[in-house]
């Protein structure tokens, strides 16, 4: 819980520090001198941190449990000192976690804590001086007090631990109630000064995109809170355990959900330098009796069909900006079969100019809009440009073309780098976020009598697929508009019962002729 600002603004009122305080409690209170340029650091854990150690999987079992508690959330920024961790038994059976900020020696947190910031514990012969004859001494214990005190955001990224729950790459975990920081990354470099020590986090740090991170981390919770329910030690995992998570899984997941929290295991044991426990025969055994229990049933989001189209857009009010921008998008997702992920940003904060489509990449020609895009889920290291042309079709409101000019004018911009899904509402521009735009399509469908959760924005890039097969086109020339890389995009394609009929009817007559 923060620390309330009205509260201690009344209860420092008269305090010779108020303003440092106040000012610490609003903006967080600096751990090193904020004039400090610090090198970049790291250090490994001490031997009660280990895997080898007494207290490994109490440690283990205290860290997920302030993730699962939401106390250390994931961040994408870099740290710059990474603290080595020790673990100290409690008398109560439990572990307090020691953020050990005076290594690595030269260039830790405590070497760039200016002198005057620098203070010493009261002794109990200081203590002793204050009580007088008739006083009564007391000690009062705040449990995690410290979780209440916030420190500074240059602060945050010196403030970080490699915790001991395994040897998981490229997740930063920062302190929810910022205090305390951790950064999950393999084994830590030996050398603590040389400049390639640097690169290498940075290379190690971006093996996985954003999405595909925060994705094994909701693996990764799932694997270590069994683990800690369990009492059982995350790395090295003995098969039967692993038999158990299996089946643990198979109760609540699909048979391809299942699949996938499974990658994150045969990670974690790579990373630690450990055999991949998928790959044995009894594993592969009950991974065949699940897929057989189970099944492979898949339950895709419903297309949006020219018909569904058609009905949204009689409840389009074309004077609302905020419609406007809506349906400019719709008719982008249907004709260029974009991925959510390039089409909108899920919010200002997390909106990415050379992921996400912006103004800049629209231009406007006689045939059309061409949309280029340097960057998408089968374009991760900036190996290709795509360029998807979307058509003109004059005096149609289906005319993609002609949305987004409408919604440029609507909605007017110099800056080309904006997000290109925004609109005008009252003074303000508001973006169109994946969720607004989801929420408005339920509004509609739900208000056309359609049920809401069986469509997502996905649903255009299936709808939008299909409908081109059933227009005749050539399957090679949708996969490569929908910027397939494999033959998957033959599970996006749906086509009418009516297309089918002309397959049937096509052979019938072709029976009929050479009969």
């Amino acid at each position: 819980m923060r620390l309330k600002y009205k509260a201690w603004e009344d209860e420092l009122k008269y305090d010779p520090d108020k303003i440092f305080l106040l000012s610490g409690i609003k903006y967080g209170f600096d751990i090193i001198d904020p004039n400090a340029d610090p090198s970049q650091a790291s250090c490994n854990n001490h031997p009660s941190a280990q895997p080898n150690s007494p207290l490994y999987a109490k440690a283990t079992e205290q860290i997920n449990i302030e993730i699962q508690n939401g106390n250390y959330i994931e961040t994408h920024e870099p740290p710059v000192i990474i603290s080595p961790l020790g673990v100290i038994p409690k008398p109560d059976g439990g572990v307090r976690l020691i953020h050990d900020c005076s290594r690595p020696q030269g260039l830790s947190v405590n070497d760039y804590v200016s002198n005057k910031d620098k203070h010493k514990y009261s002794s109990v012969d200081s203590a002793s001086k204050l009580v007088h004859k008739g006083y009564y001494m007391a000690k009062v214990d705040l449990k995690s007090a410290y979780r209440s005190v916030p420190i500074s955001t240059k602060s945050q990224l010196v403030t970080v631990n490699t915790p001991p729950l395994c040897h998981f790459p490229n997740f930063y975990y920062i302190c929810h109630q910022p205090h305390c920081h951790f950064f999950c990354l393999g084994t830590s470099p030996e050398s603590q000064t040389h400049s390639l020590d640097s690169r290498v986090v940075h290379l190690r740090t971006n093996a996985y995109a954003a999405s595909t991170r925060r994705t094994y981390l909701t693996y990764l919770h799932s694997f270590l809170k069994f683990c800690s329910d369990n009492n059982i030690a995350p790395v090295p995992i003995s098969s039967a355990n692993l038999g158990r998570y299996i089946a643990h899984l198979s109760l609540k997941l699909s048979f391809s959900s299942l699949r996938n929290y499974l990658s994150v295991v045969r990670i974690l044991h790579l990373e630690a330098g450990k055999p991949n426990p998928l790959d044995s025969f009894y594993i592969s055994s009950i991974l065949k009796g699940a897929r057989r229990v189970l099944g492979e049933v898949s339950k895709p989001k419903l297309p949006i069909t020219i018909d569904i189209l058609k009905q949204v857009f009689s409840c389009i009010d074309l004077s609302s900006p905020h419609d406007i921008c809506f349906w400019a998008a719709c008719l982008v997702a249907f004709f260029s079969f974009f991925r959510k992920s390039n089409l909108l940003a899920p919010s200002w904060g997390h909106f990415d100019p050379n992921k996400h489509l912006c103004r800049s990449n629209i231009k406007f020609g006689a045939d059309g809009v061409i949309i280029t895009v340097h960057w998408s889920k089968t374009i991760q290291y900036s190996q290709r440009s795509l360029e998807i042309p979307l058509p003109l079709i004059p005096n149609s409101p289906f005319c993609p073309s002609t949305a987004l000019m409408l919604l440029f004018k609507s909605t007017p911009c110099s800056i080309q780098s904006v997000p290109a899904f925004v609109f005008r509402q009252q003074t303000a521009t508001k973006l169109m976020t994946y969720d607004i735009f989801v929420s408005r399509l339920r509004f509609f469908l739900h208000k056309l009598g359609y049920n809401p959760s069986r469509y997502s924005a996905h649903s255009f890039r299936r709808g939008g697929a299909s409908f081109a097969l059933q227009c005749g086109l050539p399957p090679d020339l949708i996969q490569t508009q929908g910027d397939w890389r494999s033959d998957v995009y033959k599970t996006y394609l749906d086509p009418s019962l009516s297309f089918r009929q002309q397959v049937a009817t096509t052979l019938g007559q072709a029976i009929g002729k050479v009969l």
